[in-house]
């Protein structure tokens, strides 16, 4: 496979989980819950 294909999708993929996992812990704080079961469809979806 393409080098440069596989670091860009690494990139992307851990930047969206960054992102996944600062909006657990807003929402988390906010509501008083936690919202991994959506975030896992979110990824299984994306990816």
């Amino acid at each position: 496979s393409n080098p440069i294909h596989y670091t860009f999708y690494y990139l992307i993929s851990s930047t969206f989980y960054q992102l996944q996992d600062l909006t657990n812990k807003f929402t988390v704080q906010t509501l008083g819950v936690q919202s991994a079961p959506a975030n896992e469809v979110i990824l299984e979806g994306t990816f």
